[in-house]
Parts: structure tokens; C-alpha cells; sequence
């Protein structure tokens, strides 16, 4: 079996390092896996090829600031796709993340259908089935898109507002005919509400976590030395991962002793907010989440959330808000959620997991997020679409 699997990024970001993870398992496994992937560094590995253009994906960006369609454009960038599927002929394409200006969506989805290659879509967030729209305060996906009246909260300033048409290009490019899994039930449950993915075949697989560094901490001594819990957005600066409570946040937590560690970008003041900055080594990342009281979301809206995941393999428990997806994963009682905003709630949880530390039952979770059990239950689908079932 051959399989190629598309994202734009490899081996960093959290889907880049889900399809190197899906990668080598595969080979691992016996399975023809290879890599197409659309920006960072070529690397020396054969079977991993980049096939965008930088400098083709800086501009298709500058003109969606006047054509309003993020997922359209990129000529040769899609040409060099297409000539590296067409050359290595799979028995199964793979699309993960395919945005960031990698290629027309519209285009090589279009080309799939046509040359009927077997197709697997899986859906890490929205945008393939809404176009961008968040999906916080309309139910615009499930009826069609006229004009979003929430254009301007994920479109950049000065932007046209085109989301009728490119919800129906997403409607004519063939997303009903390939398979789709959605990484978590909540993001399925959205998906099975669109116009044009009501009927398609879906399942849910969850994203695999590499176990040989998402594990319970084996020093003792903390990354910070004091105690604290962890933020880890990479975009802690953004109002969507929740910037915006870190300072009320910090400020209950300061009579207690408590720090706040984040990423990232933030503006505090408080000295008992701690910025350490980009974290590039999954292993530094393991090594934070695993002597934390607790990790912290505080996220509007999140498909699936990584670092749930990542902090509960590390057996620290997660506090923060309901923002979709995370609350409708396999958390084993480690997740404490409450509603949008309740920040004192969040705070308070904090306080009293200091006091009575959690033991979580990290060995349910390995075993359900483990990336050998994952690839597996991608590999059954493979085999079962290559049987035309």
C-alpha cells in the first residue's frame, strides 16, 4: 500500500508533527508512506518532499487581502503538487492541514475527484468545511452562507467580505466524495450539520501523541522552582487562546504563591507571570507540563487542543474553559472545564489542585492516544476504502 499524506508543514506544529509521527509508524509498519508538505526547510529524507514555493505563498497572501479567498491561487505551487502525486502514483492520498497558501484547495480537490484517487480528509479544525468561520455565534455552515455579518473577526482589516462564494466553491469541489475524520466528536458533530457534509462517510480518530516524551516526569526538579501552572499557547498574544485573562488570571493567583508560565507573548507586568519564550523541544514542552499544578485553556474555541493531551500524558491535569473540542474528548477525569469566562471558577480549581494534587490515571490515557494505536486505526480505514468498502 502507498499512501501520501499532504500538510503544510513536517515535523513542527502540532499537525506537522502528527503526519511525522503517522509517517513513521506507517513505515514501521510495512506501508509505502510519504510526505508532501508546503513550507520549512527540505530536509534529506527521499520520501518527504516539499513542494511549495515561499515567495509564491508570501504573495497569494498579499492578494487575499483584496480577493477575500485564502484557499484559491497558488498556480505552481499546485502544479508541483499534482506532479508529485501524479509521479508517485498512491493507492491513497492523505490530506491533513493543506492552508497557509500551500495551494488552491478548490484546484486539487477537483483533480483528486476527477483521477478518482481514494481520499482521506482530516479535519484538525474548520476551515475546510466553513472556509474560515469559526463557528462561534451562527449556524451559516449548515444552510449555505450569504453575507457573515462576523466576517471582520477572522478576516484581516480592510478585507473583502466573500464567504458565499467560497462556501460554494467548497460546495462544488467534491468534499462529499472523499472520507473525513474529525479529531474529535465535537468537531464531527459540526461537520455533520454543513450543507455539503451531511451525507459524507466521517469517522473519529483522535490525533497521536509520541508517548516516548509525553510521559510523567522522571527528575524531580521543576523547570521553574517555584510552584505554577502552565500556559502553553504559541500564540499567547491572540485574544482566540485567551491573552486577555492572563492578567486577571495572575492576579488571583498571586496571594497563593502561584506562578503563570506561558509561551508566549505576554504583556503582563505581574512578577508572577513568567514568559520563557518559544518553546521549540517537545521535550523542554514535557518537562513544563509535567511539573505543572496544572495546564491552563483558555481558548474561545479549540477543535481538539493539543496540549490537553499533551498535559495529561504528562499526568497534570487541565483547568480552564468549554471550548468545544476538549470537552468532548477522553480525558478520564483530568479536565476540569467550566463556562466561557468564568476565570474565578478556573482559578479556584487551581488553588484547591495545588492543595490535593490529582493522580491521573495517565495509563488509560497513553493507551487511548498512543500513536501505535492511532496508526493503526488509520490503517484499517486505508484497507477498508482500498476494499471499496
Amino acid at each position: 500500500m502507498r499512501v501520501v499524506q499532504i500538510n503544510i508543514v513536517y515535523g513542527k506544529g502540532s499537525t506537522g508533527r502528527i503526519v511525522e509521527t503517522l509517517h513513521h509508524r506507517y513505515l514501521e509498519s510495512g506501508i509505502d508512506s510519504h510526505v508532501l508538505f508546503g513550507r520549512g526547510p527540505k530536509g534529506h529524507d527521499p520520501l518527504v518532499r516539499r513542494t511549495g514555493f515561499l515567495l509564491e505563498s508570501k504573495a497569494w497572501r498579499f492578494f487575499e487581502r483584496f480577493t477575500g479567498d485564502p484557499y484559491q491561487g497558488v498556480p505552481f505551487g499546485t502544479a508541483n503538487l499534482k506532479r508529485h502525486i501524479r509521479k508517485l502514483r498512491p493507492d491513497l492520498v492523505h490530506i491533513h492541514c493543506i492552508n497557509g497558501n500551500m495551494c488552491s484547495v478548490y484546484s486539487l480537490l477537483k483533480w483528486l475527484k476527477k483521477n478518482e484517487y481514494k481520499t482521506v480528509i482530516t479535519h484538525h479544525a474548520t476551515f475546510m468545511f466553513t472556509g474560515g468561520c469559526p463557528l462561534k455565534k451562527c449556524d451559516g455552515n449548515k444552510t449555505g452562507c450569504v453575507s457573515c455579518p462576523h466576517a471582520s473577526e477572522f478576516l484581516p482589516k480592510g478585507t473583502p467580505n466573500k464567504t458565499a462564494r467560497i462556501f460554494e466553491r467548497w460546495e462544488d469541489c467534491g468534499m462529499g466524495k472523499a472520507h473525513h475524520v474529525f479529531v474529535s466528536p465535537w468537531l464531527r458533530q459540526m461537520a455533520e450539520g454543513s450543507s455539503f457534509l451531511r451525507t459524507a462517510d466521517s469517522h473519529v480518530i483522535y490525533n497521536p501523541m509520541n508517548l516516548q516524551v509525553f510521559h510523567e516526569p522522571i527528575h524531580s526538579d521543576g523547570p521553574v522552582g517555584k510552584p505554577y501552572v502552565f500556559f502553553p499557547s504559541s500564540l499567547a498574544g491572540s485574544k482566540e487562546k485567551g491573552s486577555q485573562w492572563i492578567e486577571p488570571l495572575a492576579a488571583l493567583l498571586t496571594e497563593k504563591g502561584i506562578c503563570l508560565v506561558v509561551t508566549e507573548g505576554a504583556s503582563s507586568h505581574r512578577d508572577n507571570v513568567i514568559d520563557v519564550g518559544p518553546i521549540v523541544s517537545p521535550e523542554t514542552m514535557a518537562s513544563y507540563y509535567g511539573h505543572a499544578i496544572a495546564t491552563v485553556l483558555l481558548s474561545e474555541v479549540e477543535s481538539f487542543s493539543m496540549p490537553v493531551v499533551e498535559s495529561l500524558c504528562c499526568g497534570t491535569p487541565v483547568v480552564g474553559f468549554e471550548c468545544g473540542g476538549p470537552e468532548s474528548l477522553d480525558t478520564f477525569g483530568g479536565a476540569f472545564l467550566f463556562p466561557y469566562g468564568s476565570i474565578e471558577k478556573v482559578a479556584g480549581k487551581i488553588v484547591e489542585l495545588q492543595k490535593n494534587p490529582l493522580q491521573i490515571p495517565y495509563e488509560k490515557v497513553h493507551e487511548t492516544y498512543d500513536a501505535d494505536h492511532v496508526a493503526k486505526e488509520y490503517m484499517a480505514l486505508y484497507e477498508k476504502l482500498l476494499r471499496g468498502e
